[in-house]
């Protein structure tokens, strides 16, 4: 009780608060098990923002000038 007002509860989709008899009956997933569905559920579910045009005119410029200052040419295509 020294803590309780305190320390913060977050709220967690991983880490499991829950009493044993709660957690057993809802199928004993251990952190792993839900981290994995959580980073499955992203992956089907997340919806990137482009940048806009100034954003990535922006980067543009930037990647023109750390390669100028590495001395690099071109930027290699990624993987095929």
């Amino acid at each position: 009780f020294k803590w309780f007002k305190k320390e913060p509860f977050i709220p967690s989709l991983v880490i499991d608060r829950r009493d044993r008899n709660s957690w057993e009956n809802e199928g004993s997933k251990d952190i792993f098990q839900r981290a994995q569905e959580r980073v499955k559920e992203i992956k089907e579910t997340h919806v990137p923002v482009p940048l806009g045009d100034a954003q990535n005119a922006q980067l543009d410029q930037v990647t023109k000038q750390i390669m100028q200052e590495l001395g690099v040419d071109k930027l290699p295509w990624g993987p095929q």
